[in-house]
């Protein structure tokens, strides 16, 4: 190892197979960059990096400091990367300032703690009751993903624990920040427009309008309070008389990932992970239905397969008799439309951290495709 003066007091270290070389080129000074400093100097053609200057490094790839001093340039210390694997190495980064973790932040609303990272230039988010679960959750991702090149949060990894839904990372019915009502009001108006109190009288009694009175009186809202209890705080249409038959794909690709995407519907699954399928339409068969479903809610064709499973789902308003196919992709981009956002694949993994409609997740978990236990 030999050492290079710089200016700002600052000394470069190198292999003594590069020194000759490197002090043939001429003076090198210190630049600072981020959380560390750079060795470098001009010629005709601009900026030149000793690091650069060092390995050769193509148009693309980066020198990374493995050890993150950008001083220290020995060929043991220097990591030829691809720019996306370096910038995930970049020291002290967490989102929005407000944790002591990388990739973790506390949301504004809700207080959960909020897990983000960057994949194939695709963001994933994950929302966990507690600041080292999301940072575990992070970990994971990150190792799953980066490997060696993953600057990893100092946490077990025994604290991962399952994400939060939507409706759990977000205050709702009587904690809402914009709720008139609470639980007991609730079951009073009930109790009176049983009695025969019109929705008219209601609404005025309780500062709401006269048809939100007659839906909470006729059960249509709120449907399970039926007490005093947090825990009936629900809104929700009455359940549908007869279930409804609807086809889902299990769409795998060539490397095994799951296509999932955001539920757009503002239903008790809103934004939460589903996989594509839907209702049946005149008289088409079962493949077509799942094909227009599909290429309607992802944008990509499909080779339908086998029968998986047959489920039954009563959730809210919701009473399904779902089938689910396996299927196989063949061509497309995922494009989200009307009913489905930002569809992807997703490794198993993956799936394991997303916040999935707890449907989805019993259906996955009984088609083995991932164990919920190791969430």
């Amino acid at each position: 190892m030999r050492e290079i003066p710089l200016t700002r007091g600052k000394v470069a270290l190198v292999d003594d197979e590069d020194y000759d070389r490197v002090v043939a080129e001429g003076s090198w000074y210190a630049t600072p960059r981020r959380q560390t400093f750079y060795a470098c100097r001009r010629n005709t053609r601009g900026m030149v990096y000793m690091h650069r200057f060092i390995t050769g490094a193509p148009a693309g790839m980066i020198p990374d400091h493995w050890n993150h001093d950008g001083l220290d340039n020995q060929r043991h210390n220097l990591k030829v990367v691809p720019a996306r694997d370096n910038s995930i190495r970049v020291r002290g980064l967490t989102c929005a300032k407000t944790s002591r973790f990388r990739g973790v932040h506390r949301q504004s609303r809700g207080g959960a703690w909020r897990m983000q990272i960057v994949v194939r230039d695709v963001a994933i988010t994950r929302s966990y009751a507690t600041e080292d679960a999301a940072a575990a959750a992070y970990n994971l991702l990150a190792r799953e993903h980066f490997g060696p090149s993953a600057v990893l949060n100092d946490v077990p990894d025994g604290a991962v624990t399952p994400p939060l839904t939507y409706l759990d990372s977000r205050p709702r019915g009587e904690r809402a920040r914009t709720a008139k009502l609470t639980v007991a009001k609730v079951v009073e108006i009930r109790r009176r427009y049983q009695a025969g109190e019109s929705g008219a009288s209601l609404g005025r009694a309780f500062g709401i309008s006269p048809h939100h009175a007659l839906t909470i009186g006729k059960g249509q809202f709120w449907p399970e309070a039926t007490g005093g209890s947090e825990a009936g705080v629900v809104y929700g249409r009455a359940i549908a008389d007869r279930p409804r038959a609807c086809v889902v794909a299990v769409v795998r690709d060539a490397h095994g990932r799951i296509l999932l995407g955001r539920r757009l519907k503002r239903d008790t699954g809103y934004r939460l992970w589903v996989l594509p399928g839907g209702g049946i339409d005149g008289r088409e068969t079962l493949e077509e239905a799942l094909h227009r479903e599909v290429r309607e809610e992802c944008g990509v064709e499909i080779a339908v397969g086998s029968l998986a499973l047959a489920f039954r789902h009563i959730e809210g308003p919701t009473n399904n008799v779902a089938l689910f196919y396996h299927a196989r992709y063949l061509s497309g981009d995922p494009v989200g439309g009307d009913d489905l956002g930002e569809p992807a694949f997703f490794t198993l993994t993956e799936i394991a951290c997303l916040d999935l409609t707890p449907a989805t997740r019993e259906v996955l978990a009984r088609i083995r495709l991932h164990v919920v236990t190791k969430v």
